[in-house]
């Protein structure tokens, strides 16, 4: 349980910490996400993947049909390098990559940040996996796992230097997500939360691939 103590001692240290007003509009808007999300709209097991294309960090382009061939995928939704609580996940994910990587399966990272902001957190994070770029949660949107979050958290998001200050951005994010699909693009396992603050273990994701393997 190491990433749910890392992101629960992040959370609640950042909650001590910001005025408490700010705290209020953050889990006003957690809590009304959680009860407005529609999960009976979003991928479940047993699913097809869609079809897409998606670039990377380099700006090539990736198909669906392409990563499959390599093999199973395990993907992970997240809202962006933006977001403190995904590059904590997003490092943990790096400390187990071999161990995915080796058993056949493909590492794959998923944001609305263009390919350079993803090459930039590559670089900066060390991230040996692939990170692809959803530009509008195209494909997010398909697997129903988008985040409309409301205006009262723009301003407070916006002061992280990431563009949500401007008022003609979209304030749409993916619902973080981990989702195992097999190589024949039909989704095995899932773990979507609208609580951003909680994800899904590295290890467990690994069991996952064990018993698909299996």
């Amino acid at each position: 349980m190491a990433l749910a103590s890392e992101l629960t001692s992040f959370y609640d240290n950042l909650h001590r910490n910001i005025p408490p007003d700010v705290s209020a509009t953050f889990k006003a808007a957690i809590r009304d996400h959680e009860i407005g999300f529609r999960r009976e709209a979003a991928v479940k097991v047993g699913d097809r993947l869609p079809d897409f294309s998606l670039p990377d960090a380099n700006g090539h382009p990736w198909s669906k049909d392409t990563l499959l061939g390599k093999g199973p995928l395990l993907i992970s939704f997240y809202r962006g390098g933006w977001c403190p609580m995904c590059n904590i996940e997003l490092r943990a994910l790096q400390k187990h990559s071999h161990t995915i990587r080796a058993k056949g399966v493909t590492l794959v990272a998923i944001s609305p940040d263009a390919p350079d902001q993803s090459l930039s957190r590559k670089e900066k994070m060390g991230l040996d996996y692939m990170v692809l770029s959803d530009t509008g949660n195209v494909l997010a949107s398909r697997l129903g796992i988008v985040n409309k979050q409301p205006e009262s958290m723009r301003p407070i998001i916006g002061s992280l230097d990431n563009g949500f200050h401007d008022p003609n951005k979209s304030m749409d994010v993916p619902v973080p997500a981990t989702i195992l699909v097999d190589d024949e693009g039909v989704v095995r396992q899932t773990y979507i939360n609208p609580k951003y603050h909680e994800r899904l273990e590295p290890e467990t994701a690994i069991r996952w691939i064990e018993k698909l393997k299996s």
